[in-house]
């Protein structure tokens, strides 16, 4: 089973992140692509992103569902 976790990078406007298993990605454009800013945040050197869960995440972007 592929545990998912989501995330926000609170800019303006924000963009949804997840994590699936060890993979973290940025929806931009209506694509998932690769990214370092959850990465980041966890080491400390991002203070842009939130962990929020998939209910808001599913609110901010819902074309990352379909």
């Amino acid at each position: 089973m592929t545990a998912t976790e989501f995330f926000v990078l609170e800019w303006e406007p924000p963009f949804l992140l997840r994590r699936v298993d060890y993979v973290d990605e940025i929806f931009v454009n209506g694509r998932w692509k690769p990214t370092k800013d959850i990465i980041d945040w966890m080491f400390g050197e991002n203070n842009s992103v939130s962990e929020i869960d998939e209910s808001e995440a599913r609110k901010l972007a819902p074309a990352a569902f379909t």
